[in-house]
């Protein structure tokens, strides 16, 4: 409702609308500066294409990844797209869980 749609008697009922606004404006940009998404703090998964992008890029920067710290350096994607995608890309070396370590496929290196 907007406060122009009050009249003149419903002085409080504006003060009171406006508050519960400027509150919710307020809980807005503490969700942003927390890293929540306006979308009550799921991740939303990018598409798969630049997904699979992310990571390559990771292992132009490195070459072997626990699944853990591609975890973390893609920590704003959902885990089981990540984790699929790294499944499909990558070769696992060893470990299990997230400290299994994982290395691109050859057919995926840049020469």
């Amino acid at each position: 409702m907007d406060p122009k749609d009050f009249n003149s008697e419903d002085e409080d009922e504006v003060n009171e609308y406006l508050l519960y606004k400027e509150k919710q404006e307020d809980d807005e940009e503490e969700g942003e500066e927390e890293g929540e998404s306006s979308h009550g703090g799921l991740r939303i998964s990018k598409n798969t294409s630049e997904l699979i992008k992310d990571i390559i890029d990771l292992f132009n920067q490195k070459v072997n990844w626990s699944m853990g710290d591609i975890l973390h350096e893609l920590r704003d994607q959902p885990e089981a797209p990540v984790k699929h995608q790294v499944k499909e890309l990558c070769k696992k070396l060893s470990g299990r869980g997230s400290k299994a370590v994982f290395e691109l496929k050859t057919q995926y290196k840049i020469v």
